[in-house]
C-alpha cells in the first residue's frame, strides 16, 4: 500500500474507518440485538450519511487527533481523513479510490481498493443459525459526545480472535466510541468521537485536500492497482494452500502482483464477518534475502513475518499473536 503510510498509526485507523464505511450488506433483523440492528444501522450510517465528525485514537498509550469528513452526492462517496497532530498527513478515498496525501511528498493513488464490511450476510446468517463465533449483548444506554449512545458488546467465543465494544448513537447510528478487547480483557485500541456533525450536504471544500494541487504534473505521484478477484472465490491461488484458519474465516478477496526484479507478491483477506486476516506471500530466488523472522505489534495489529528458502509470508490482522503464527506456519505450496 501506501509505503509511507505503513509506518504510521493513521494506516491502521484508516483501514478500520473503511471497514466500517465500505459498501453495507442488506442487514437482516435476526441479527438485531434486542429489538434494534444496531450494528447494521452503524454500517449504513458510515456509508450513507454526509457527516464531520472528530475524534481521538488512543493506541500503544498514544493518543492522535483525527478528522473524518463523509459526503454522498448521486450515489458517489467520498471522504477526507485528517490528521490533526504532527506532520500533515491526509487520505481521500472518492468510491474505491484513495489517495494518501504527505506534506513535501508526492502523493500515492491506490486504485480500485476493496474493502471488507463487517457486518455482512455471512455474519448475518451465522449468527441466525446459531453458529457465530460472536455473541452479540446489549449493555444500555451510555453518553459520548454529548450524545445518548447505545453500547453493544461483541464477544468471541474462542481464543482466535478479540472482542469488541461499539457505542452508536441512538439517533442516527453513527459510531461514537469503538473498544478493541484482547483476550487478557485489556483494551487494545479505541476510537472515541468527540464531535458529530450531521450534515444535509457536506462542503466541496470540506472534501479537499489543500495538498491536492501542491504536485500536479510532477514526476514521482505513483499508482498502485489493487484490483482483486471475486470475493466468491473458494481456494487463495492454485500455487499457494492456506492449511489452517481459525474457524469461520472465508476468503474474501486475492491478488497478485508481478515483478519481475523481486519476485510476485500473492495477497489474500479473509474474514469471518467482523475481523479481518490478510496474508502477503512474497516470493524471491533461493537464498536472495538475509532476513529473520519477526513478530510486530501495534496496539490490537499484529504483524507476524515468518522468512523462509525462497519465500516470505506476512500476516496482519487485528488477531491474537499465537493466531498470526500459526496462520503462517500453515502455508504450503499447493504443487
Amino acid at each position: 500500500m501506501c509505503n509511507r503510510l505503513s509506518q504510521q498509526p493513521v494506516l491502521a485507523l484508516w483501514l478500520l474507518i473503511l471497514v466500517f464505511a465500505g459498501s453495507a450488506s442488506a442487514a437482516d433483523n435476526d441479527a438485531a440485538v434486542g429489538s434494534r440492528d444496531w450494528l447494521g444501522e452503524m454500517s449504513r450510517s458510515f456509508h450513507t450519511l454526509n457527516y464531520d465528525l472528530s475524534f481521538v485514537y488512543i493506541r500503544n498509550q498514544q493518543v492522535e487527533s483525527m478528522r473524518l469528513v463523509h459526503g454522498v452526492e448521486d450515489g458517489i462517496e467520498r471522504e477526507r481523513l485528517i490528521h490533526l497532530d504532527g506532520q500533515i498527513r491526509e487520505v481521500i478515498r472518492e468510491q474505491d479510490t484513495v489517495t494518501c496525501y504527505f506534506d513535501n511528498a508526492p502523493p500515492v493513488v491506490l486504485d480500485e481498493v476493496s474493502t471488507p464490511n463487517p457486518i455482512t450476510e455471512t455474519l448475518v446468517r451465522r449468527i441466525r443459525e446459531g453458529k457465530a463465533h460472536y455473541r452479540l449483548e446489549d449493555l444500555g444506554r451510555d453518553r459520548i459526545a454529548d450524545r445518548n449512545a447505545r453500547l453493544i458488546r461483541v464477544s468471541s467465543g474462542d481464543d482466535y480472535r478479540y472482542g469488541y465494544r461499539f457505542w452508536m448513537d441512538e439517533e442516527t447510528g453513527m459510531l461514537l466510541r469503538f473498544d478493541l478487547i484482547g483476550n487478557d480483557g485489556e483494551v487494545r485500541e479505541q476510537i472515541v468521537v468527540v464531535s458529530l456533525k450531521i450534515f444535509e450536504q457536506v462542503p466541496e471544500q470540506a472534501l479537499v485536500s489543500p495538498l491536492a494541487g501542491k504536485y500536479d504534473g510532477l514526476p514521482g505521484a505513483r499508482v498502485i492497482g489493487a484490483r482483486t478477484q471475486s470475493e466468491s472465490a473458494s481456494q487463495p491461488d492454485p500455487y499457494w494452500q492456506m492449511n489452517w484458519l481459525p474457524d469461520g474465516f472465508e476468503l474474501r478477496s486475492s491478488g497478485v502482483v508481478p515483478n519481475e526484479k523481486e519476485g510476485d507478491t500473492y495477497s489474500f483477506l479473509f474474514s469471518d464477518g467482523i475481523a479481518s486476516i490478510s496474508v502477503f506471500i512474497n516470493t524471491f530466488e533461493s537464498g536472495a534475502r538475509n532476513q529473520k523472522s519477526r513478530l510486530m505489534r501495534r496496539g490490537g495489529t499484529t504483524v507476524y513475518d515468518l522468512v523462509a528458502r525462497d519465500h516470505s509470508i506476512t500476516v496482519v490482522g487485528d488477531i491474537p499473536e499465537s493466531t498470526a503464527r500459526k496462520i503462517a506456519r500453515a502455508v504450503n505450496r499447493s504443487k
